[in-house]
């Protein structure tokens, strides 16, 4: 699924940064330049700078972008992420 939203956002040609977890960015394909892409990612300062945050669903993401009023796309995995996307 990583593969797949960064290949969707590399078409948008817009900067992004990507919180990989234990993923190799290497299995992500070719990336634009620039782009920011690291196990983990300092997600509140980065949110507070963005223009939205597509993310798996994760309670503290999800709260972090709605209280920066970032737009959200969701693509849950698991558990109450489905629920927490649905809301």
């Amino acid at each position: 699924m990583l593969r797949g939203v960064a290949a969707a956002l590399a078409s948008t040609g817009r900067r992004v940064a990507m919180a990989t977890g234990s993923t190799d960015p290497d299995a992500l394909g070719p990336l634009p330049t620039g782009w920011l892409l690291r196990p983990f990612l300092p997600q509140i300062e980065l949110i507070a700078s963005a223009e939205g945050v597509v993310c798996h669903g994760g309670n503290n993401t999800v709260n972090e972008a709605l209280a920066a009023g970032m737009p959200l796309v969701v693509l849950p995995l698991s558990t109450d992420q489905f629920c927490i996307a649905v809301d």
